[in-house]
């Protein structure tokens, strides 16, 4: 069987080096390989979280409504554009490079997505993408991958509803 990954997708295991942070530690492999192109920043999608999923009703700066710099009406000086995203840890439990997923409750009540973490780690009850952790698939324009929310604190837990 061929590895798509590496011997078929070229975009997908291109390596952008001003992609990633220079303090990042190299990324976890995945699917049997460390070759993916990772890369530590997100953009904003906003406060939003129904439908971020399809990027349907993001209200941030790179939302599917491509907002002007010239629409944002507080001179930009409370307008999150990006942030860094951590690769994680070798624990594909970490809430550092990975999202917790069937989140209950998480599309009224998105502080649920507190509950389902300590201490860093994802508690064992919670379903986790493991198979995809947040620093991949810059590519394809996922906000899961790709975006980052500004409802929950920084440097908290990642959550889907599905």
């Amino acid at each position: 069987m061929a590895r798509f990954e590496t011997d078929l997708i070229t975009p997908y295991v291109t390596q952008i080096k001003v992609f990633v942070c220079p303090s990042n530690p190299p990324p976890n492999p995945i699917w049997g390989t460390a070759d993916w192109g990772p890369r530590s920043y997100a953009v904003s999608v906003g406060d939003t979280i129904v439908n971020n999923h399809w990027n349907t009703s993001n209200r941030g700066a790179f939302s599917r409504n491509a907002t002007r710099v010239s629409e944002i009406s507080d001179d930009l000086s409370n307008t999150l554009f990006m942030a860094e995203r951590a690769f994680g840890s070798s624990s594909n439990r970490s809430i550092k490079g990975y999202f917790a997923n069937n989140v209950a409750g998480l599309n009224t009540m998105p502080i649920n997505c507190l509950s389902i973490a300590s201490n860093g780690t994802f508690l064992t009850t919670q379903s986790v993408m493991t198979g995809r952790p947040s620093w991949v698939q810059w590519f394809d324009g996922y906000p899961a991958f790709t975006g980052v929310c500004t409802i929950l604190p920084p440097n908290g837990p990642s959550c889907a509803a599905q």
